[in-house]
């Protein structure tokens, strides 16, 4: 019997069932943490329901937004109850408010339930909230169970109709969405209190479209969440009481203000960084709960829409640095200088004019007394490919052993 390739094919056949083992691992390896990033994705639909832990009273205010969750329709007065515990009368109505503010920022879509206009009363051990009547501006009345599901019905027809697709990136979505609300909604009269100009049924369904800040940030949340585009509803101080949006686009959080939108500029407040949001400052505006910290999320330092231009030397140095929002001429740093050579031009686009469109670098290239250009790169990169190939080369004469024939 011929055992000549024994010892080879044994080995090859090793090599290739390693291989195997590899493979499935990797394969069984990344698919549990696939199943663990799913599983830890957040809910944006209950995003301040998580931050309630950040709160003494966590546990009463979780059961008044959950039993707030459970109520199904407007046809009549709904009463949630729950048990005063050691909290006593006072402490129960403060902690009511928070749950009940953050439960309408998490769900724009129970605008039929009245979350300011409440009933607290005391009975025994059990402290009662009864939910009184919506309130809704001319044109809009949601009475039934069969009004709500109508007037969501007509909600979202409007919304379809402003050409977003599931297939669309985020950016995409929130462009349009921003493009669809600003286009339909009016400001209301500033100042005003109750639910009626707050509401997003009387955003999408009145006769004038007119609403607050409120009626804005929750008809953009609303928006979003019919797309699973993470964003929440965050309300603060702006020159006032006011509300807004942060919207996550890869993995960073940025400032949306859709009222401030409205108008000639409609981009104007679209996916600012915290560079230029500074006059917006988040807060529940609850006295009695100052916000713990890491309530709201950290916004990154540069807008969506604004890039980094970086100048260097030919040998990296950082010579300078600039934000320039998208479209923006870009405006080249003071000639650099280098011994025994002239500056040519900045290297990095080929073409005038330079516009800000993306993250840039440019170097300096310089041009020797003898016509050579100064820009070391090119011979560190044949040094570096030189390197490379002997490595491979190396690398191969043992891998021939159990692949040759």
């Amino acid at each position: 019997m011929n055992h000549s390739h024994g010892r080879y094919g044994r080995s090859a056949g090793g090599v290739v069932a390693m291989v195997a083992v590899v493979m499935m691992v990797t394969v069984c390896f990344s698919a549990v943490l696939s199943d663990e990033s799913s599983a830890a994705a957040p809910d944006y639909n209950r995003y301040y329901y998580d931050k309630l832990d950040l709160y003494d009273g966590a546990e009463f205010m979780r059961d008044v937004y959950d039993k707030m969750l459970m109520i199904t329709g407007p046809e009549a007065n709904h009463t949630i109850s729950m048990s005063i515990g050691g909290y006593g009368i006072e402490r129960c109505q403060d902690l009511a408010c928070l749950a009940r503010t953050v439960f309408i920022q998490d769900h724009p879509e129970y605008f039929w339930l009245n979350i300011y206009n409440t009933d607290p009363e005391q009975v025994g051990d059990t402290y009662r909230i009864t939910f009184l009547p919506a309130e809704y501006t001319s044109g809009v009345s949601i009475d039934t169970e069969a009004d709500k599901l109508n007037a969501i019905e007509e909600i979202d027809r409007t919304i379809e109709g402003w050409g977003i697709s599931d297939t669309d990136s985020d950016i995409v979505k929130v462009e349009k969405i921003n493009k669809g609300i600003t286009g339909l909604l009016n400001k209301g009269p500033s100042g005003t209190d109750g639910m009626a100009y707050r509401n997003m049924a009387t955003a999408f369904l009145s006769d004038e479209h007119k609403v607050v800040c409120a009626g804005y940030a929750s008809s953009f949340k609303y928006c979003c969440d019919k797309y699973n585009v993470p964003c929440i509803y965050v309300s603060g101080q702006c020159g006032g009481n006011h509300a807004w949006n942060n919207v996550m686009i890869d993995g960073k959080w940025y400032m949306v203000d859709p009222m401030y939108n409205e108008g000639t500029d409609i981009t104007d407040h679209l996916l600012l960084g915290s560079i230029k949001s500074v006059d917006h400052v988040p807060s529940l505006n609850i006295l009695e709960f100052p916000d713990p910290v890491g309530l709201f999320p950290e916004l990154s330092e540069k807008g969506y829409y604004q890039y980094t231009i970086v100048f260097k030397d030919y040998d990296g140095t950082v010579l300078d640095t600039r934000v320039y929002e998208r479209g923006d001429k870009v405006e080249f740093p003071r000639t650099p200088s280098r011994d025994g050579y002239k500056f040519d031009y900045w290297g990095g686009k080929d073409t005038e004019p330079y516009l800000a469109t993306k993250d840039m670098t440019f170097t300096a290239v310089y041009q020797g007394d003898n016509g050579d250009k100064g820009d070391s790169s090119s011979g560190c990169n044949l040094v570096i490919a030189g390197i490379v190939l002997a490595a491979l080369s190396v690398m191969a004469v043992p891998l021939m052993r159990y692949i040759r024939p």
